[in-house]
Order: structure tokens, then C-alpha cells, then sequence
């Protein structure tokens, strides 16, 4: 009891709670509720402080991180079946922390703690069957396990007061996992979490402000943005940032590069994106790729140094983009081997621009032996994304005597486009701009519709983690 106290008065040093936030204060505590524990389970064997311990040493708590003895700690209480070391040592296997990474002992011993009701084993096993890690894939019993660890985490919150289940309840409602999406059931249970110094529902209240505000900025809820909101957004992912949370500062990064919502600030905008890139966040790699190919900022070698990291874990506008720059030869040397490369990395990730690249180059046959079966299917694939130039190019296929004609109509259909494009802002901003046939600018954008794509098809968007 004593010991537990201990550790109770750590935490409330480290977050905050009811005062200063004071690291070396819970450090003191926490070193006491070790020893504490350490003493009274060597006096008499118990399970309950075998798994304690082991989160001690789990998360560097009045000790050194051990992942190792953290996982010695779980092992004694997981041979007595206790559900949450049994949990606790299935994670470290999943994970490969502190023991060798073995998928199939995590899957036994997290349905062990899940046969035991832990709600916590509940949810990642619903991973595990989603994903088919460890296991075989199965929808069904993802959605039961996810069902079960969110009514689980329910009656565990009813309780206690822990801000980890107001957390975990909270992402739970605001993703639609184990029950109905509900945002304003998902602001309830991390506003709890975040007032009780929980960083995590900070981050995630953070983004669900940034995205309201965001819609309301947009028209599309008819109402103004709350600035306060932003505001304590803005601090709440700048809290996390300097936790070293690489999405906050992805976030922060977007954020004063778009200037919608904050005011535009690229040199703010540079840094976050370069902390996030540097812990190896493939969006600000990528993000910061394009900055570095825009005339006002323009660097080449950053460019291709960023969109290259990027495209090596598999983000597939990265890759897109080193294709195009490498089949075009304007910006740096043309290499067609390497923008072949780049591009079929991207079309085999589903990027419908790569594969549409990918069909005209082979169609045409101007830097590779031309293939007309390989540049249809790529056309094909484009097409089936809903991407109207591919599909124009299918829909010619039998009577197209010259390849290059079709390409120029293509082109020209973009040309129009981006006519239609400027005449609009033209009148939104009450200027004078170059007139177009209503009645072409519609059929050009119904046919994207009737395709299934987006008036803006060439718009390469990456969503914030």
C-alpha cells in the first residue's frame, strides 16, 4: 500500500497534477516506491508486484529503462497467469523489446490476457487479426475484440480515475473503433485525460481542434473559427513537440506553411518540418521536399535529399515526384533508369499519377522500347482510380494512329482546366480574367465526376498523422 502511494506521488509530481510539474521530485518518489516494492517482494512472493516492478523497469521509473529485466519482471507474474504481465511480456514480444521479436508468442500470450478479460489485450488483438500479424486475418473477430476492449475500457473507467482509459475511450470515439465515431463523446474523454496532464490526449485534442477549425474556415459549417481554440491547439502541440513527438511537430510544420489557420511562417514551418523529417516522419520529409522545389525557396539537392528519404519508406507521392523530375531532366540531371524506378515504386503502392506517367512513357516509347500492352495496363489501373486522362486514353485505344495526338489532347484538357481554375479566382477576387464556354468547363468537370475522382486530380494531398 505504502509502496503504491509512493508511486502515486511520483506521477502526480511528473504530470502536474495539483502542482508544479517537478521531474526531479517524482524522480525522488518513484526511487522510493521501487526499493519499496523491491523490499516487500522479497519478503513474500507477489504477482501483483512482479508485474509492477516490471513496469518500473518497463518505463525507466525510479531506475534506469530495462527492458530486459522489465521483461524477467512480466515473465515471473505471466507463468501465474496474471492477465496484465501475461499482456504486459505479449507486447515486449510483439514489439521485440527487451526479448526476440516473436509475432506468434505475442498473439498467445495477449490472447491469454484477453481470455482473462483485459481489455487492453482485447484491442491489440483486434490489431493483430486486422492486420493479420501473428495470425491469421480475420474482420470479424477484429471488430469483436475491439467491441470487447471498448466496453471493457468502460467498466474499467467507471472505477478508477485513470487518464490512460479516458485517453484510450477518447481516440475510441473519435476514430470509430469498437463503436460509433462521436466527436463530442471523444472531446469529453480527452479534455478529462488532457486536464489530468495526460500529453497524449493533448496531441490528439490538439488535432480534432485544428480540424474543426479547419471545416469552419472552409464554409462547411457555417460558423467562424474559435482562435481560442487554435490558440490552445497551437500550445497544446507545441508541448508535445518539444516531448519529441514527431507528428506534432508534422503538424505545427503544415500548419504555418498553409497560414490559414495561424499566420504563415515558413521559417517556423522549415524548422518543424525538419525536427519531424529528422526523427524520420516520411509526410515532412516529404513536405519539406516540395518546399525546397518552390522558386522562393528553391534547392535542389535538399529537394531530391528529402523526397528521397521519404520515397525509402515507401510514401508514394515522394516517389512520384523523384520520377517526374527525373523523366523531365529540368531540374537535375534526366536519369530514365532512376524515374522508372521511382515511378513503378509509386504505382505499385495504387498511385494513380505514377501509373498514368508510367502508361505514357510506354506508350509513347521516347526514352524506353516502347510497350503498348504494359502502357495500357498502367492506364487501366490509372482509369480504375477514376483518373480521366487515362481513361481518355483507353477510350481512343483502337483508333489512335499517332500516340503523340493523344497526348496532346490530353494536355490540352489540363490547359483548360487550369483556364477554369483561374476564371474562378478571377471572380472571386473581382478581377478580370480569360473567359471559357461554361458548357466546356462543365463537361470537363462532369467527366471527372462520372469517373469518380476529384475536380482537382493532380492535387497530391498527404493527411497529418
Amino acid at each position: 500500500e505504502i509502496a503504491y502511494a509512493m508511486h502515486d506521488m511520483g506521477k502526480i509530481y511528473a504530470q502536474g497534477i495539483g502542482c508544479e510539474a517537478d521531474k526531479e521530485m517524482a524522480d525522488v518518489w518513484y526511487k522510493k516506491a521501487l526499493a519499496a516494492m523491491q523490499y516487500v517482494e522479497q519478503k513474500k512472493k507477489n504477482t501483483y508486484l512482479e508485474y509492477r516492478i516490471g513496469k518500473m523497469y518497463q518505463y525507466g521509473l525510479g531506475t534506469e529503462e530495462n527492458l530486459e529485466q522489465a521483461g524477467e519482471w512480466f515473465f515471473k507474474a505471466a507463468v501465474k497467469e496474471h492477465k496484465y504481465a501475461l499482456y504486459s511480456l505479449g507486447m515486449l514480444y510483439l514489439q521485440g523489446k527487451g526479448v526476440e521479436q516473436n509475432e506468434e508468442t505475442a498473439y498467445s500470450l495477449l490472447f491469454r490476457s484477453y481470455s482473462k478479460g483485459n481489455p487492453y489485450a482485447a484491442y491489440e488483438l483486434g490489431k493483430l487479426y486486422e492486420t493479420g500479424c501473428g495470425t491469421e486475418k480475420n474482420q470479424e473477430k477484429s471488430e469483436n475484440c475491439y467491441r470487447a476492449a471498448f466496453l471493457g475500457f468502460l467498466n474499467l473507467e467507471k472505477k478508477s480515475k485513470d487518464d490512460t482509459l479516458w485517453y484510450r475511450i477518447g481516440c475510441m470515439y473519435l476514430h470509430g473503433i469498437g463503436t460509433e465515431a462521436d466527436e463530442t463523446k471523444a472531446e469529453h474523454y480527452l479534455t478529462k485525460a488532457s486536464d489530468y496532464g495526460n500529453t497524449h490526449a493533448s496531441y490528439q485534442l490538439a488535432r480534432l481542434y485544428i480540424r474543426q477549425e479547419s471545416q469552419k474556415l472552409s464554409g462547411e459549417s457555417g460558423t467562424a473559427p474559435d482562435y481560442a481554440k487554435i490558440a490552445k491547439a497551437v500550445k497544446w502541440l507545441e508541448e508535445s513537440a518539444a516531448q519529441e513527438n514527431p507528428f506534432a511537430d508534422y503538424a505545427l510544420g503544415r500548419l504555418y506553411r498553409e497560414g490559414t489557420l495561424v499566420a504563415a511562417d515558413m521559417e517556423k514551418a522549415v524548422f518543424h518540418l525538419k525536427r519531424a523529417a529528422d526523427a524520420g516522419n516520411s509526410y515532412a520529409q516529404y513536405q519539406l521536399g516540395k518546399i525546397y522545389l518552390e522558386e522562393d525557396n528553391k534547392n535542389i539537392p535538399a529537394a531530391i535529399q528529402y523526397l528521397t528519404l521519404a520515397a525509402k519508406q515507401k510514401n508514394e507521392f515522394a516517389a512520384y515526384r523523384l520520377g517526374k523530375l527525373y523523366l523531365a531532366g529540368e531540374e537535375l540531371p534526366k536519369n530514365t533508369e532512376l524515374a522508372l524506378h521511382y515511378l513503378k515504386m509509386a504505382a505499385d503502392t495504387g498511385n494513380q499519377y505514377a501509373q498514368y506517367t508510367l502508361g505514357k512513357v510506354y506508350l509513347i516509347g521516347k526514352d524506353v522500347q516502347q510497350d503498348k500492352e504494359l502502357a495500357y495496363d498502367y492506364f487501366l489501373k490509372s482509369a480504375e482510380q477514376g483518373n480521366i486522362y487515362a481513361a481518355y486514353f483507353l477510350e481512343h485505344w483502337n483508333d489512335m494512329p499517332h500516340p503523340d495526338l493523344l497526348l496532346m489532347a490530353t494536355r490540352l484538357m489540363r490547359h483548360l482546366e487550369h483556364i477554369i481554375e483561374e476564371n474562378v479566382a478571377g471572380r472571386k477576387s473581382g478581377g478580370h480574367r480569360q473567359g471559357i464556354d461554361r458548357k466546356l468547363a462543365r463537361k470537363i468537370r462532369q467527366k471527372k465526376i462520372a469517373q469518380g475522382h476529384a475536380v482537382d486530380d493532380h492535387e497530391d494531398m498527404v493527411q497529418t498523422q
